[in-house]
């Protein structure tokens, strides 16, 4: 054994004057599970001059957290795989000087640290603190196992420290004691428990008086809404009301998510009562003067309704659900912008019948556009004294299916049906009426509930039309028969 040694200390160089050390770079000062980083290290003299030729190798303590790759004789890449306490040693492969030691600490990928406020109600905003909770790491935040949607992160990774914030809400149906989760890319952690001080979201009671949301020059977007169950004595109605403001004419679109099913019914209406859409079980529709128009269109579980040139006012939501035994949670978007899959035509705002475009008899073919599945297309026009027969055309692209209606205008009092024609046919509405004197309106929609561009034109016909019937019961028949023809 003291050959052995004799022998070792003869290969291995020794550092006499003591001016020889390990000099270790590119060790982070944060470290967190799934990191990569290039280590150096190299044998330098007193001035910090490299010595050529000479080599480090560096061991741990817990290959199982830390795997160290070697690269070349001064380099290696660590790699974290568990969130733990490691001591990696540097050690000079021809000299023989003393090891240098390092502690690394490797941090979770991800971490709730703490959560403020921690109590609140569905649909109250709460913040997570925490490692990794970033947009291009974290993949869900679940409260009570509830997925919620992430409102708003601070920063994005890579950040130097790795640790951020997320924004979300307490999301419809948690428990009074939630506890929260988050997933990410780099693993999962368990974070603190919120209390959820009511089963029911922040708005309540909003069944009798609207929940004022202002005037919403921003994007307005909630995930944690519900309408709650009744339990047996409760008489209050399942139904919420919101309110938004417009100071000036602008665009909105609003879209409701996760309750436009089931029997819920919705109505966008201003303060001065007029409704400007309405939908229920049966479908959605347009509304003149507090009756439905037109074909139901059918209703999914997301109702998106764009309104162009919104005039200035106040304007009522209701969310209305029938089935009163469970709580229906949904989300509320109002933006501040028009939302369409095709681009709008110019007499595009006439969504309702008392912004309805102003068109002449004998006109020219106007080329027009229902631009979304709930596009309703609204004209108005006189007829002089008299009276005239009218043809009226409206032709569109093939695998489409538009229908008009025809109502006599008493606006702003009321409207009442006249005629209305609801053709089977797939590439034009062609109809014909005699219409006495007076103001009329004119409603184009898609039973199909499919965009598509279309010409329309009111002309005067010698040949005698078909006469006008008043009443609602042909106009609801018909469509009612079509879609029987269409189901066989």
């Amino acid at each position: 054994m003291v050959a052995l040694a004799a022998l070792t200390a003869c290969l291995l160089p020794s550092d006499s004057s003591g001016k020889l050390r390990i000099d270790v770079r590119g060790v982070p000062a944060m470290f967190f599970v799934g990191d990569r980083v290039i280590v150096s290290a190299s044998v330098v003299d007193a001035s910090g001059a490299e010595i050529p030729n000479e080599n480090v190798r560096f061991t741990t303590d817990n290959d199982a957290a830390l795997e160290i790759r070697p690269l070349t004789g001064r380099q290696a890449e660590f790699l974290a795989h568990l969130s733990q306490q490691v001591t990696v040693r540097a050690t000079a492969i021809s000299y023989s000087l003393p090891p240098v030691a390092f502690t690394v600490n490797i941090n979770p990928g991800v971490s709730i640290d703490s959560i403020t406020p921690s109590q609140g109600r569905w649909g109250d905003e709460i913040v997570a603190y925490g490692a990794g909770l970033d947009s291009l790491n974290l993949i869900h935040f679940h409260v009570d196992g509830i997925p919620t949607h992430p409102m708003s992160f601070e920063g994005l990774s890579p950040r130097p420290d790795r640790y951020g914030r997320v924004m979300v809400v307490i999301p419809a149906g948690a428990h009074p004691d939630s506890p929260t989760e988050a997933i990410a890319q780099s693993g999962s952690a368990n974070g603190p428990r919120v209390t959820v001080t009511a089963q029911e979201d922040r708005y309540e009671p909003n069944e009798a008086a609207p929940s004022d949301l202002g005037t919403l020059p921003e994007l307005y977007h909630n995930p944690g809404l519900a309408l709650e169950r009744r339990v047996r004595g409760d008489a209050r109605p399942a139904i919420d009301w919101y309110r938004f403001t417009n100071t000036t004419t602008q665009d909105r679109t609003i879209r409701l998510m996760g309750a436009a099913t089931g029997g819920t019914g919705f109505i966008v209406n201003n303060a001065t009562g007029q409704t400007a859409f309405f939908w229920d079980g049966s479908g959605e529709s347009t509304v003149c003067s507090g009756v439905a128009q037109g074909s139901p269109h059918p209703v999914g579980d997301t109702l998106t309704v764009a309104l162009k040139d919104l005039p200035a006012g106040t304007y009522d939501i209701e969310i209305d659900y029938e089935r009163r035994n469970q709580d229906r949670p949904y989300e509320l978007m109002i933006m501040p912008e028009y939302m369409s899959m095709m681009d709008a035509d110019a007499a595009e705002g006439n969504d309702y019948c008392e912004a309805a475009t102003s068109v002449t008899v004998g006109a020219a073919a106007r080329p027009l556009t229902i631009d979304r599945p709930n596009d309703d297309d609204w004209f108005r026009f006189t007829v002089p004294a008299g009276g005239l027969n009218l043809r009226f055309l409206v032709q569109f692209a093939d695998s489409n299916d538009l229908d008009l209606e025809i109502l006599r205008s008493f606006l702003p009092d009321s409207a009442v049906f006249v005629a209305a024609s609801f053709s089977a046919d797939e590439n034009a509405e062609d109809y014909t009426v005699s219409l006495p004197p007076g103001n009329y309106l004119l409603h184009v929609s898609s039973f199909l509930a499919l965009p598509v561009d279309y010409t329309l034109s009111i002309t005067a016909v010698p040949a005698a039309g078909t006469a006008a019937v008043a009443g609602t019961g042909r106009r609801e028949n018909a469509w009612r028969e079509k879609a029987r023809r269409r189901v066989r």
